[in-house]
């Protein structure tokens, strides 16, 4: 059944007044009751820097409807549940089940009218009306306004029988006074600054004809507002002790709220052509011919903006006073507080959808008008804009790099003066003016006009991106205000570093661009006002993806951590944030949390060192002949973070970067931290010892190309973190996209050869990577390439295993060898990786590092290449320089079917590093 009427997730302007006003009513009353505060962890006050989503009608829809919160009403009243057995479901959802499948919701939903009746039957509850559960769950606005009602009729009963039933915060007076004493010292100021500006239009508006001068309306605006406001300031002035403030905002005195209300969402519907018109007269009013009215003119620009901030401030004011007022202790000024404050809330989504779309118009003239040889989109397509902005492209932040950003909600422009100083008779080439982001606030308001807009210099476009091309947004360098945009037109991958000069800028463009390009994108940021990562035993710690527009509110941050790809558009910024061993893909992001995998590494062990008692591992004379026993050194309390936050995040783990403090001194570390839990004591236990067992193999393993572990430690999670080094050089695919062309033949022979050297040891001990590729493998300060995942994911996919048949299709599937995707109705077994599929693997690899291209670099979707692996179809031959016949042979010997006639890797590490050798022979 579809709910009929207005909808939740609808248009703000579509809902009822009066369903505004109940969800606040309830809102803030829960807000004020420590049984709900697992569900409001997040307060939703409007906020115009973060979007039109935090509107409390809609947060509040998102938690009643998880059916637990209604519940907890009732058994707060006494009531015992009904004959169904709610107690352990809601006891999941409290444990972290937040996202409840639908059927759960019905239940605990229906278990709540249930419990209604029960308390009407028995007099302990006013009658009310029934709602649909059905309509309820869908977002019908009419049945969610029946909910509010009986939740309503609950917390009035609660509040006869607990006269104490709300807990305000510490200090509420004197918290309240003080904000009450910001507030009306605000409205003084405000009115102050209205008359001035009136005082400086007209000046500015006298040399002009009055019908010719557009400033003629904004003074009469400005004029109703200054009206408007001298009223709200009176009656505030009057009011001090118990405040009305329905009276405050002349909400019953329609006449004054209409003309107040009207003035505001004109000025602000027509703030971006005031901007403009001033921007275009100041302009052509040059400093030396008047240097009294081109001051006027700066005056104005700086304060122009005032009367639209202080409308759209007045949500956010009353919710803080809000929350600390008593909805049983002053009920009659708690009751006018969430009238003044739905009835500003609706006033202000009015005042910015109008805004949005005058702002985009304003955008597309201002870009026509500054255009010159404009070679970009048509501005009219581009869509509503989003944010405009100055920042810089490229590894310098200087004035050849500056760049003026425009982010469409379908277009990503990024446009430059022209290269061009000749001034001709027809022809004016504007210059851009100075820039300081100092001078400007961040984040910026997304109804506000930005530093790009701002300006007036010539526009050429540099970059036409298409939204729905973006592939990955990310910051290989956290210490850095940089991040990189991947995106893929035409079948070509392009990049392009942007550099913001401060942090609240950089902030404000992921937050930003996480929400408006495509779904499939993927990003991995942090975020220093929004993160907070929980402990292991938060019960709300789970992976948390992205989502576009229509997030619901969590209680932690929004860092995204999208399915994995190894598509050619995406692996390169794959590679990029793989700045350590320990931030290798085997985390398999969301969708290869369980996957069993034949992907990943795993080293080979008898049955009975599989067993559940503590095994004899195997020894070898390769690593000094003793048996691989004692524990990794423990570097618990040396270990210090350098950033607040991760540098890197996976499916199972998080990557910090750290420093280990020594009596010897300081070096930069990478700490690898597992996240989850096994609630089964059995079951942890055996994944602890089998963990240890995987960290004492990799302990002992001693060579130059693969990646040692310093130890271990317990500072950061549940289970032991491991310790690396830290190689800001990166991975090898990071290596191949910043060298690029320049690489010699003879340095990637050498890059081979060590990922030879480092393949051939492991065999040597009789240990299988199982998920070679170019993310896997590093490049240390030497410069020499190292191989690192080594068994970790094989005991996560044991212990952390699923049932579903399709989890095998994880991994890097580019690399891999396709008998691992060709299952027969035989063998019910899924096939395992092996020595000769490692080889395989390093011929993939071996073609990626000579081409500078991924495998199947011609098929966008892995889907695509995993059709052409079932076929054992192998990728083409690239059209490179550096890929000989004699590379090419090399080549197809490692791809070679059956597997075992596959070369081993002894035999190739010594054929690559006479290649090598010839090759610097050749060069000399």
């Amino acid at each position: 059944m579809q709910a009929s009427g207005p909808r939740i997730q609808g248009p703000t302007g579509l809902l009822p007044n009066s369903l505004h006003l109940l969800s606040c009513r309830v809102l803030y009353r829960l807000d004020l009751l420590p049984e709900f505060e697992r569900w409001l962890v997040l307060r939703f006050p409007f906020d115009p820097n973060h979007g039109r989503s935090s509107q409390p009608v809609r947060f509040l829809w998102e938690i009643l409807r998880l059916g637990a919160p209604l519940l907890t009403l009732t058994e707060l009243l006494g009531t015992s549940s009904s004959s169904y057995r709610h107690s352990s479901d809601i006891r999941s959802i409290h444990d972290g089940d937040s996202s409840s499948d639908t059927a759960q919701q019905v239940l605990l939903v229906s278990e709540f009218q249930v419990r209604v009746h029960a308390l009407e039957i028995q007099g302990r509850l006013p009658h009310g009306e029934n709602f649909s559960t059905e309509g309820f769950l869908e977002g019908s606005a009419r049945d969610f306004l029946k909910v509010l009602r009986t939740v309503e009729r609950l917390l009035r009963c609660l509040e006869v029988i607990y006269p104490g039933l709300y807990e305000l915060p510490k200090s509420t007076e004197e918290r309240r006074s003080r904000l009450m004493e910001q507030f009306l010292c605000g409205e003084r100021d405000f009115l102050r600054i209205l008359q001035h500006m009136i005082d400086r239009l007209s000046n500015v508006s006298l040399p002009m004809e009055a019908h010719d001068s557009p400033l003629v309306c904004t003074i009469i605006y400005l004029e109703r507002i200054t009206f408007f406001q001298t009223h709200v300031l009176g009656f505030l002035e009057m009011s001090q002790e118990n405040q009305d403030w329905e009276s405050i905002f002349s909400l019953h005195d329609s006449d004054v709220f209409v003309s107040g209300s009207g003035a505001y969402q004109s000025y602000c519907a027509d703030y971006p052509n005031l901007f403009g018109y001033i921007k275009y007269i100041s302009s052509k009013q040059k400093e030396d011919d008047d240097p009294a009215l081109h001051l006027q003119y700066l005056t104005l620009q700086s304060f122009c903006d005032r009367p639209v901030k202080h409308i759209l401030s007045y949500p956010t004011t009353l919710s803080e006073i809000l929350s600390l007022t008593s909805p049983s202790g002053d009920p009659m000024t708690f009751n006018s507080l969430c009238s003044a404050y739905s009835k500003l809330y609706v006033l202000s989504q009015r005042i910015l959808e109008a805004m949005q779309m005058t702002r985009t118009v304003f955008a597309v003239n201002d870009l026509v008008r500054r255009a010159f040889f404009w070679n970009g989109p048509d501005p009219g397509t581009l869509g509503e804009l989003i944010l405009d902005d100055r920042l810089h492209t490229g590894l310098r932040c200087d004035d050849d790099s500056a760049c003026y950003v425009f982010l469409f909600d379908r277009m990503l422009l990024i446009c430059r003066p022209p290269d061009i100083t000749v001034e001709g008779d027809d022809l004016i080439i504007q210059s851009p003016r100075s820039y300081n982001a100092d001078t400007y606030s961040y984040p910026i308001e997304l109804w506000d006009i930005g530093p790009a807009l701002r300006d007036i210099a010539s526009l050429r476009v540099r970059h036409a991106i298409p939204n729905v091309s973006i592939q990955r947004v990310y910051n290989p360098e956290p210490e850095k205000y940089s991040f990189d945009i991947v995106w893929v037109e035409d079948n070509i991958v392009s990049t392009l570093t942007v550099n913001c000069a401060r942090k609240e800028q950089y902030d404000q463009w992921i937050r930003i661009l996480c929400q408006w390009v495509p779904e499939d994108a993927s990003f991995l940021y942090t975020d220093d006002d929004l993160m907070e990562i929980p402990g292991s035993d938060d019960p709300l710690s789970q992976e948390v993806v992205i989502s576009r527009k229509t997030h619901r509110p969590k209680s932690w941050s929004i860092v995204a951590r999208r399915n994995m790809s190894s598509s050619p558009e995406r692996q390169r910024d794959d590679a990029d944030k793989h700045r350590s061993p320990l931030s290798s893909p085997f985390f398999a992001e969301d969708s290869m949390r369980n996957a069993r995998s034949p992907l990943h590494v795993q080293v080979t062990f008898t049955e009975t060192e599989m067993a559940d008692q503590e095994p004899e591992l195997y020894t070898t004379s390769s690593v000094g002949g003793d048996d691989i026993k004692g524990d990794a050194l423990d570097l618990s309390g040396q270990i210090i973070k350098c950033n607040e936050y991760p540098a890197a995040h996976g499916g199972f783990a998080d990557v910090w970067k750290c420093e280990w403090v020594s009596e010897t001194g300081k070096r930069k570390v990478a700490v690898k931290v597992l996240r989850g839990k096994l609630f089964d004591g059995t079951r942890e236990e055996r994944m602890k010892r089998r963990l240890n067992r995987e960290l004492r193999v990799w302990q002992k393993l001693d060579h130059e190309n693969i990646i040692p572990l310093y130890g271990t430690c317990m500072d950061f999670g549940h289970y032991v973190s491991m310790v690396c080094p830290w190689y800001e050089k990166g991975s090898i695919r990071h290596h191949l996209d910043t060298r690029g062309l320049e690489l010699p033949l003879s340095h990637r022979l050498k890059l081979l050869s060590d990922i030879a050297a480092g393949l051939s040891y492991l065999h040597s001990l009789m240990i299988v990577h199982g998920d070679l590729s170019s993310s896997n493998v590093l490049i240390n300060d030497k410069g020499r390439a190292c191989l690192c995942d080594f068994g970790l994911s094989s005991v996560m996919e044991e212990f952390f295993e699923t049932s579903n048949p399709s989890s095998v299709l994880g991994g890097s599937v580019r690399w891999a060898a396709p008998e691992l995707y060709q299952f027969s109705e035989e063998c019910s077994e899924q096939p395992r990786v092996s020595k000769a599929s490692d080889i395989y693997s390093y011929g993939s690899l071996v073609l990626e590092v000579l081409s500078g291209k991924v495998p199947y670099d011609y098929l966008p979707r892995d889907g695509q290449v995993l059709i052409e692996l079932s076929r054992s179809v192998k990728p083409r031959r690239p059209t490179s320089t550096f890929v000989t016949d004699s590379l090419w042979n090399f080549i197809t010997e490692c791809w070679q079917d059956p597997p075992s006639s596959r070369p081993e890797s002894g035999e190739l590490s010594n054929r690559v590093k006479n290649m090598h050798q010839r090759s610097l022979r050749h060069s000399v």
